[in-house]
C-alpha cells in the first residue's frame, strides 16, 4: 500500500515496486496447499482467480458503457482484458488474479518435473534480466508477459516450501 501512496518519493517507491510483488508469488506459493488432481484443482484456480477477474472487468464494461456510451469499444476492451493480452486501468488493480491463475495453471504440468521447473526458472530469469537491462516496458499491460517474469519467483517459492 505504502507503494502506492508514495508519489513524492521516487527512491521509496522504487525500492519497494522492485520487491513487492516477487515477494506475494514467493508467499503465494510457500503458503499454497498441495495440489488435487490436476481437473479439479484448475477448475478451483478457475472458481477463485479466473472469474472474479471475470465478474469485475464485466462490471467494468457495464459502468462504462453506462457512463461513456460506446459499447463496442467497451467490448473489445472486455475482450481484452479477458483474454489476457492487455488490461484496462481500471482493472489494473486485479492483474494479479490472472497472473496467477496462469501460473497455478502452469504449475500443475511442471511440478512433478524438476528439470523442466529449472529450464522454466532460468527462461524466465532471462526474460526478467532481459527487461531490465532493455528497460523494456511493453511487457506492462500483457499478462501473459507479466506471468513469463513472476513464476521464477513463484517456483522459488515452490523450492522453499519443499524444505519447509
Amino acid at each position: 500500500v505504502l507503494g502506492h501512496l508514495t508519489s513524492d518519493n521516487q527512491m521509496l517507491r522504487v525500492l519497494i515496486y522492485s520487491f513487492h510483488m516477487p515477494l506475494f508469488f514467493f508467499l503465494f506459493c510457500v503458503l499454497s496447499g498441495n495440489k488435487e488432481n490436476k481437473k479439479s484443482y484448475i477448475f478451483k484456480q478457475f472458481k477463485s482467480l479466473y472469474l472474479p477477474y471475470f465478474v469485475f472487468c464485466f462490471l467494468d464494461l457495464c459502468l462504462n458503457a453506462l457512463i461513456k456510451g460506446n459499447l463496442l469499444k467497451n467490448l473489445a476492451a472486455l475482450l481484452l482484458n479477458l483474454s489476457g493480452i492487455r488490461f484496462s486501468c481500471v482493472n489494473s488493480p486485479i492483474w494479479f488474479l490472472f497472473v496467477l491463475f496462469l501460473i497455478k495453471c502452469l504449475n500443475v504440468f511442471i511440478c512433478k518435473n524438476k528439470m523442466l521447473q529449472r529450464i522454466v526458472c532460468v527462461c524466465s530469469m532471462v526474460f526478467v534480466c532481459f527487461c531490465a537491462y532493455s528497460g523494456a516496458s511493453f511487457f506492462h499491460h500483457n499478462l501473459y508477459l507479466i506471468a513469463c517474469s513472476s513464476i521464477l519467483f513463484f517456483l522459488i517459492g515452490d523450492l522453499v516450501r519443499e524444505k519447509i
